[in-house]
C-alpha cells in the first residue's frame, strides 16, 4: 500500500466500480468463499474500502470538502473528494501470483466476521439505515463533487481489471507461515 501512495494514489485493500445508476458493485458481481484471488498488476477503482492509505496533505485537503453526509459512504466520499480536489485515484495493490514470485502476504481477504452488519451508533442513537441509504449517500456525493466514474472515463476499465484476474489455491504460494494459514482459514473472500 505504501509503494502506492508513493505512486500518487490512495491505496485501498478492495474496490468498487459505480455503474451509471451509482449502483455498486465488483468485477465478479459476487463473493464467495474459495481460492486467492491473484492479480499481478494494482486495480483502479472508483473507491475501495476496508484499510485505506495516503499522505496527511492528502487529508488534510479531504477535510477542507466535508463529506456531505455522515451516516454512510465515507469510503466513497474519501475517493471522490481527492478525485475532485487533487485528481487522486484509487487503487487496489496488486496481490501477485506465485508464478510471478508473489507472497500470500501481500493478498488481503474480508474476514468472514465482517458479513454480521451492525448499524452504526451517533451518541446514544442507532443509524435508520433504512431512511438513509448507503445508495443516496453516494448520489448526494457524486452530484457534489461532480464526481466522473472511472467507467464514464474509461469503459474498458471493468474488462481490464477481470482480465488481470487469476483465483488460484492458497496452497499454491510456498512458505505460508502457519499464523498466516489460520488467519486466512477465516476469509470470507479474497481481495
Amino acid at each position: 500500500m505504501l509503494r502506492v501512495v508513493s505512486e500518487g494514489h490512495l491505496a485501498t485493500r478492495n474496490g468498487r466500480f459505480l455503474d451509471g445508476d451509482l449502483n455498486e458493485y465488483d468485477w465478479r458481481r459476487n463473493w464467495a468463499e474459495g481460492p486467492v484471488d491473484t492479480f499481478n498488476e494494482d486495480d483502479s477503482y472508483d473507491f475501495g474500502g476496508h484499510i485505506w492509505a495516503g499522505k496527511l496533505e492528502w487529508l488534510r485537503i479531504a477535510w477542507q470538502h466535508p463529506s456531505l453526509v455522515l451516516y454512510n459512504a465515507v469510503d466513497f466520499w474519501i475517493s471522490a473528494v481527492l478525485q475532485h480536489a487533487l485528481g487522486i485515484s484509487t487503487k487496489r495493490p496488486r496481490c501477485p501470483s506465485p508464478s510471478a514470485a508473489g507472497d500470500v502476504e501481500l493478498c488481503a481477504c474480508s474476514m468472514k466476521i465482517a458479513n454480521t452488519h451492525v448499524a452504526p451508533e451517533l451518541g446514544a442513537d442507532s443509524i435508520d439505515e433504512s431512511q438513509q441509504t448507503r445508495h443516496q449517500a453516494m448520489v448526494t456525493i457524486k452530484e457534489f463533487f461532480n464526481y466522473q466514474t472511472l467507467l464514464t472515463r474509461d469503459h474498458e476499465a471493468e474488462r481490464k481489471v477481470a482480465a488481470g484476474h487469476k483465483e488460484i489455491p492458497v496452497a499454491d504460494f510456498s512458505f505460508v507461515k502457519p499464523e498466516t494459514t489460520s488467519k486466512f482459514s477465516k476469509c470470507l473472500y479474497w481481495y
